[in-house]
């Protein structure tokens, strides 16, 4: 049975949009291998039976969580990956990195187990509100994501939705402050949904400064992006 917010997803349009972007990444795993490709999802535990990766029937996926579920196959934090050095052709990072107390070796970590030229899938909290209680750490920029990543030549990146999405992250969060009930939240981001509408009229370079989250996909490189190329890297995004 899918999860409330699961359900709120659906209707926002969020989740058929990271699943598009999923669908991406094991499109890119797909032309980068051989037949017998192998995906290591980082925090699978709630994975939802209709997700792109459970569809990936050509390959063989080994999701891990720190705690169990059906979902999960592997107890394993992601600052100690138990694998050995170029194991895997991707993997992937879904709503993980804002929760690991140093998304830094996590990254690093990811970076050691992919093969050559194996492709990465992350999507991290901009501006959200903490929802995971005392496991929410941290929050990041586009720049600031990219940097995150500077091990790896970017596919493709972005907002991973709308400064409306991001609009909704506050709403929900007001009603539960002022009922002091999830429901709440839940009732009042639904009333609101409307406002999803526009993010069709903020174009995606001005989306990335107010977006409730980011994305990157990107290919193990053996060089590094540099320091000095990170800020012009925001102008190339196409702000003023």
């Amino acid at each position: 049975m899918a999860t409330p917010a699961y359900a709120v997803h659906n209707l926002s349009g969020i989740q058929p949009a990271i699943d598009r972007r999923a669908a991406i990444f094991l499109d890119f795993v797909r032309k980068t291998s051989d037949r017998d490709a192998t995906v290591l999802i980082i925090g699978g535990a709630n994975m939802i039976p209709g997700s792109p990766f459970r569809k990936a029937e050509d390959m063989r996926l080994v999701i891990s969580d720190i705690y169990n579920s059906p979902a999960t196959n592997l107890l394993a934090d992601g600052h100690f990956l138990p694998f050995r050095d170029a194991s895997f052709n991707g993997v992937s990072a879904q709503a993980v990195l804002e929760h690991v107390l140093d998304p830094h070796i996590v990254v690093s970590e990811i970076h050691r187990v992919l093969k050559t030229g194996g492709i990465v899938y992350a999507e991290t909290s901009f501006m959200q509100q903490v929802h995971e209680a005392e496991f929410d750490f941290s929050r990041f920029t586009h720049s600031g994501h990219r940097w995150l990543f500077r091990d790896f030549d970017e596919i493709q990146s972005g907002a991973s939705n709308g400064p409306g999405y991001a609009f909704l992250w506050s709403i929900r969060y007001l009603a539960r402050g002022l009922f002091r009930t999830k429901l709440a939240g839940i009732v009042a981001e639904l009333g609101m949904l409307w406002v999803r509408l526009f993010d069709k009229l903020t174009p995606e370079a001005f989306a990335i400064d107010s977006t409730s989250g980011v994305f990157f996909i990107g290919r193990k490189a053996s060089t590094s992006l540099n320091a000095k190329d990170i800020i012009a890297y925001y102008r190339g995004a196409g702000r003023l």
